[in-house]
């Protein structure tokens, strides 16, 4: 049976993955370093009890972004290389069936 295309398909969309991964992992880096060092805009009218609702400050929430650009870019390279490891796989049991087929003629005779 020829997989060749399927195969085929599974390398581009693992590569296709991992573009996509540094893609994410790099807007998510520039993403936390700007929101990190930004400084929030907090009107000078605004009631206490208001102010202190507010989440946290802008680095605590860069940081927080940061972990998470992380670990979708952790996904997504994951994925990439889970489907290469599949293909590895299929690759090996292929030459193992094959190598095993060649030689099951040559000792089908020995007893």
């Amino acid at each position: 049976m020829d997989v060749t295309r399927s195969v085929n398909a599974l390398r581009m969309i693992s590569r296709g993955l991992k573009v996509i991964a540094w893609i994410v992992g790099i807007a998510f880096a520039a993403a936390a370093i700007k929101l990190a060092f930004s400084v929030s805009f907090i009107p000078a009218d605004l009631p206490t009890s208001v102010e202190a609702m507010l989440p946290g400050n802008a680095f605590l929430a860069g940081v927080l972004l940061l972990v998470l650009g992380a670990a979708n870019w952790l996904v997504l390279l994951g994925l990439a290389e889970g489907i290469n490891l599949v293909i590895a796989i299929e690759e090996n049991t292929r030459a193992a069936a094959a190598a095993k087929e060649a030689a099951a003629p040559a000792n089908a005779g020995v007893a």
